[in-house]
């Protein structure tokens, strides 16, 4: 630790010394600078600790949301039509994974479209190809 020490003798009080006037300057000197290094220190402290906190209460968040989000998704339900009897059952994921997979296997159009007569194309079929058209027509221009 490095001090500056600077010290104004203007005036003395009677009966005062300047060694006494200069050990006093000195040990206010000391103080405040000690007071400042300290101030400094525990402010980087604090920040710190506050960073480290805010990691770890994302992190731990984080991981209950992806659980939760997981339990859920694991969750056996049964899928019922408009009169209550069971129509399909499953965990959530298996039943998205199987809808999806329906909808883009299903038939399409050359326009997409799900109710024209020529049904040529797959869903995904049809997306790619699109796409892919999209793509190569960008970069000829």
């Amino acid at each position: 630790m490095k001090f500056n020490i600077e010290v104004d003798v203007d005036w003395l009080e009677e009966g005062g010394s300047v060694n006494e006037e200069v050990r006093g300057e000195i040990i206010y000197g000391v103080m405040r600078q000690i007071n400042k290094d300290t101030k400094e220190k525990i402010s980087k402290a604090m920040d710190e600790s506050l960073r480290e906190a805010k990691e770890q209460a994302a992190e731990l968040i984080n991981a209950q949301i992806l659980k939760a989000v997981d339990d859920w998704l694991n969750n056996e339900v049964v899928i019922t039509d408009k009169y209550g009897e069971p129509k399909d059952s499953g965990t959530l994921k298996d039943i998205i994974k199987r809808e999806w997979n329906d909808v883009l296997n299903r038939r399409v159009d050359a326009d997409g479209s799900f109710s024209g007569y020529s049904k040529k194309y797959t869903v995904l079929e049809y997306l790619t190809n699109t796409r892919v058209t999209e793509i190569v027509e960008e970069n000829l221009k």
